[in-house]
């Protein structure tokens, strides 16, 4: 059970991180145009990198933990952790409804991951 949590909030990690990465980069452009891709390459380059490496992850993880609980606990998770950078880094707004459905999937996830138990 522990492991399946740890690599479950690994997971989620990765691809929060990813999906922010490419926020980042999608400012820049914003910013100065398509030139930005070619100067925030490396970015660009780290957020397709981690996203590669978190399908192996989850291809690897897939080993020992079951598809129907893996998947929808990290990208449950996920997405409260992207909601979670959109506000404290990037300064985006999130009212009460857009919290108490971050905390639904909190214990959705929860009540799959431990279902049966």
């Amino acid at each position: 059970m522990l492991l399946t949590i740890a690599n479950t909030l690994f997971l989620a990690t990765l691809l929060a991180t990813s999906h922010s990465l490419m926020k980042w980069a999608a400012l820049r452009v914003n910013e100065s145009g398509p030139q930005a891709y070619i100067e925030h390459w490396w970015v660009v380059g780290l957020a397709l990198t981690i996203y590669g490496f978190l399908f192996g992850y989850y291809i690897w993880v897939l080993r020992w933990v079951p598809l129907s609980t893996l998947y929808p606990a990290y990208t449950g998770l996920s997405v409260v952790l992207v909601m979670l950078v959109g506000v404290l880094y990037f300064s985006e707004s999130a009212g009460a409804r857009a919290w108490l459905g971050a905390a639904l999937i909190v214990v959705g996830v929860l009540l799959i991951g431990t279902r049966g138990q």
